[in-house]
């Protein structure tokens, strides 16, 4: 950022500069003058030499230097005259903030301009405008013209001016009272209440006042206790993304931001305060697009709502001490918010527990008995669908009776008692020794000394049970 004395000399030296493009073109020299200084960061970093305009950038073509500041002030007059800037060139005499969103509209910067914390196009002319005046443009006059010496003519954009907002009259030069109505209409659509609009008003005419840099006025906007009422995490979410090396977000990003995820919330039917101004930097910090958010309330709703209670309950014994709240038989609302708030957890790291526990509900009700948490895990992680695990669990049931030890048994037990584990794996993924484990389980059921009886005497080894893959069960 350029320095205060950085400024001042820029405005010095530049401002013939920019009467005579002014002449040239029809534009105001202070929105000129603006341009300027935020294409060459008043004057301290060209493109290429004496290239003041960055020409070249905007057209596409190559980015030139030229030989003199002159030379580089008549090709920004060429370009500004060409016929892809005619929708600049028809505001020629109207107000300068007219001037600036048209140049900001054009397309000559990819950015349109952008003030810090504004989706104005033609803002950051504004707002340089104002730091050009704060410069002391236009308070010298002199009466001679040449090529080399342009003429310098006095600016009225110093005039006195007033403007009321809020029911508070604010009277200083024509450039100060727009900055600050363009600042007050940016905090009205920021989402500030009335009173902190007009609060944080009367704070930035004392920083407008002071010429205070514009930049240096949106950073010190965030430390403004009005601020921070109306976006408590903007700072830490802003310091966690720059920890992982992430941009910054703009005020009107993060806002835009907790508008849809409030949204979101209410259309899911969540509980008021679901989405809060407080956890909003939680998520942005974590860098939790508002897809993925939106996936992750789905997911949790769907499981919370649509699920079974056995379904519910498995997620709460598998993963419960993951989101605080165990829960009694159902999933909570504060773990719903925890699923969906926690930038730590992936998106599909929650699918594929919320499609764990529904495997695990579905062993349960389908008699087989309930599953380990990585055994349904792992049949998620497979690809195995609830509905595929509910089918070969309907298959298992019968073998149920393997899952404890029967009247008769001793050293047998081992091979003649198997686990729901072991039926789900074998079953669901073909693993060998589970399979095993099952012909044992069922030989020795049969056998004179195992007195198993029931189901397990009619069983004809694993091809009665069928098996299955990660494509399909049965097969």
């Amino acid at each position: 950022m350029a320095t205060q004395a950085q400024i001042d000399s820029f405005v010095s030296t530049m401002t013939p500069w920019a009467e005579q493009a002014a002449q040239a073109t029809g534009l105001d020299p202070q929105l000129i003058l603006a341009q300027w200084g935020n294409e060459t960061a008043y004057g301290t970093d060209f493109a290429q030499r004496n290239n003041i305009g960055n020409v070249g950038v905007y057209s596409g073509g190559p980015n030139p230097s030229y030989a003199t500041i002159g030379d580089g002030v008549a090709a920004y007059i060429a370009e500004m005259n060409s016929p892809a800037m005619a929708s600049v060139k028809a505001t020629a005499g109207q107000p300068l903030a007219t001037q600036a969103a048209a140049l900001g509209a054009s397309g000559y910067a990819g950015g349109k301009y952008l003030a810090t914390g504004s989706n104005q196009p033609g803002s950051a002319l504004l707002a340089g405008a104002n730091v050009i005046a704060g410069a002391g443009f236009g308070s010298d006059v002199s009466t001679t013209s040449t090529n080399s010496n342009p003429v310098t003519t006095q600016n009225s954009t110093l005039a006195n001016s007033s403007d009321q907002i809020g029911g508070v009259t604010y009277s200083g030069t024509q450039q100060q009272t727009s900055a600050l109505s363009t600042i007050s209409a940016n905090l009205g659509q920021y989402g500030f209440t009335p009173a902190q609009v007009s609060q944080l008003t009367s704070w930035a005419w004392g920083e407008i006042t002071q010429n205070v840099d514009p930049t240096q006025i949106a950073i010190d906007l965030q430390a403004q206790p009005a601020f921070q009422e109306a976006f408590p995490g903007f700072a830490a979410a802003n310091a966690e993304l720059a920890k992982g090396g992430l941009p910054a977000v703009s005020v009107s990003q993060y806002q835009s931001y907790q508008t849809q995820a409030q949204a979101m919330a209410q259309a899911a039917g969540l509980p008021a305060g679901f989405i809060n101004s407080g956890n909003i930097g939680t998520l942005v910090g974590g860098n939790v697009s508002t897809a993925e958010l939106s996936s992750r309330i789905n997911n949790a709703m769907t499981l919370a709502i649509n699920s079974t209670p056995a379904q519910q309950q498995e997620f709460n014994q598998y993963f419960g001490t993951t989101y605080g709240d165990s829960g009694q038989g159902g999933l909570t609302t504060g773990q719903i918010a925890a699923i969906a708030l926690d930038p730590t957890v992936a998106e599909p790291l929650i699918a594929q527990q919320i499609t764990a526990a529904q495997i695990g509900g579905a062993s349960v009700t389908s008699g087989v008995g309930a599953l380990s948490a990585a055994t349904a895990t792992q049949l998620a992680q497979a690809g195995i669908t609830p509905s595929q695990a509910t089918s070969a669990f309907q298959n298992l049931a019968p073998y149920s009776a393997l899952e404890t030890a029967r009247p008769g048994m001793g050293g047998e037990a081992a091979q003649g008692v198997i686990s729901p584990d072991q039926l789900a794996t074998g079953q669901l993924l073909g693993g060998a020794a589970a399979e095993r484990q099952l012909q044992q389980a069922v030989e020795v059921g049969k056998a004179p000394f195992g007195g198993g009886g029931g189901p397990v005497e009619t069983t004809k080894g694993l091809a009665g049970a069928g098996s299955a893959s990660s494509n399909g069960v049965n097969t």
